[in-house]
């Protein structure tokens, strides 16, 4: 496992992204620098211990496993009091590209409104 954030200085970063693109570490961990602009082929699972503070965000991050007709998975850890203004964004995103099921979207919804 490696790190990716911005208490890292720019060559530690820089290994850290050589060393997960070779395949040398399997399990890159990166807070919002690597949310955009990096090309990494092959992520097949994107996890976001937190929610982004807008969906464009959110796309950003979890468009890593979806690059060039390849698929993958996304797992975000959601707290309603915390990301209940993100819920129905998220799911007009989710809806519209058919990556969810009903049942996930309905608890989603329910999250915030209960």
């Amino acid at each position: 496992m490696c790190g990716f954030g911005s208490d890292r200085e720019q060559r530690e970063r820089e290994e850290a992204l050589r060393d997960f693109k070779s395949g040398t570490v399997p399990i890159l961990v990166a807070t919002s620098v690597a949310a955009r602009g990096l090309d990494i082929s092959g992520v097949n699972h994107v996890i976001n211990f937190e929610m982004p503070q807008c969906i464009e965000d959110y796309v950003h991050r979890i468009g890593r496993t979806g690059r060039c007709g390849n698929t993958g998975r996304a797992t975000c850890f959601f707290d309603p009091q915390t990301d209940g203004s993100m819920a129905r964004p998220l799911v007009k995103i989710l809806v519209d590209v058919s990556c969810c099921s009903f049942y996930c979207l309905l608890l989603l919804l329910l999250s915030v409104t209960v």
